[in-house]
């Protein structure tokens, strides 16, 4: 069952060397469910082998090496409006007899702060058309390398870029992206797997099937869509299609025609 997390509370916690669970190594806020909080220092202890890690990351990095994951425990749950007086309480109580990995008194940050759809737009304003270097594009990739996104952030993208137009010049740097790029066999079998089952609409195999009249295909492609259908044919040998099967057959065929003469 999905956890329910109070956005108007905030919760002081504090990471530990499980071997050492009364010793607190840093005091921090959130209003996440502690797990997903714990799960993020990871990540980000992780993520920054390429930089130079501050003194929690390199904390938790030196547990990971030797197969130990931090713990966390909530210290006290209180309303947002007293996080940062609650967080610097804590640094202080705790600073004077455990070692902690904090680098400030605490008191920083807007934990739960949502930006209104304007904000949103002007930052979406202000950053579009900007290109990042080869450098920064690099220290992106490397910083999301094991990252996995969860079925909520999945289905939140999903929905961003449903209806979503590109522009041909967009279309084009997409596919010049693609060309001679080699994909390996893991990754087929995954692609393949996650596709099974799937069910195109009438109106998404319309428009595949439109795309892909009089577009050329290379001596090598048609190889092996030749192969592909040598083996087809012959899994089907004496199997016998039934009258639905035949319908659609002849019905994609028809549709296939029409679409070939008005071209």
């Amino acid at each position: 069952m999905k956890s329910v997390v109070n956005r108007r509370a905030c919760s002081i916690y504090a990471l530990f060397d499980p071997r050492d669970i009364n010793h607190v190594r840093y005091v921090g806020k959130t209003v996440q469910a502690p797990a997903k909080r714990l799960s993020e220092h990871i990540w980000r202890a992780q993520s920054l082998k390429q930089r130079t890690p501050d003194y929690r990351c390199r904390w938790i990095r030196s547990l990971l090496a030797v197969g130990v994951s931090p713990g966390l425990r909530i210290l006290e749950v209180v309303d947002l409006d007293e996080e940062l007086t609650a967080e610097r309480r804590w640094i202080a109580l705790l600073k004077t007899s455990h070692r902690l990995t904090n680098l400030t008194d605490g008191g920083e940050g807007m934990s739960g702060y949502v930006p209104s759809d304007e904000t949103k737009r002007k930052i979406g304003a202000a950053n579009r058309g900007r290109v990042l270097s080869d450098e920064t594009k690099r220290k992106i990739a490397a910083a999301n390398k094991g990252r996995v996104a969860s079925s909520e952030h999945r289905q939140k993208i999903s929905d961003a870029g449903k209806g979503r137009l590109f522009s041909p010049a967009s279309r084009l740097k997409m596919s010049l992206s693609q060309k001679g790029k080699l994909i390996s066999a893991e990754t087929r079998h995954k692609l393949s797997e996650a596709g099974k089952g799937h069910i195109h609409s009438a109106e998404t195999r319309r428009k595949m099937s439109e795309a892909s009249i009089g577009k050329p295909k290379s001596p090598e492609h048609r190889a092996k869509i030749a192969a592909m259908n040598r083996a087809t044919a012959f899994s089907k040998i004496g199997k016998k299609l039934s009258l639905v099967h035949r319908a659609k057959l002849s019905e994609s065929l028809m549709r296939y025609w029409a679409l070939r003469k008005q071209s």
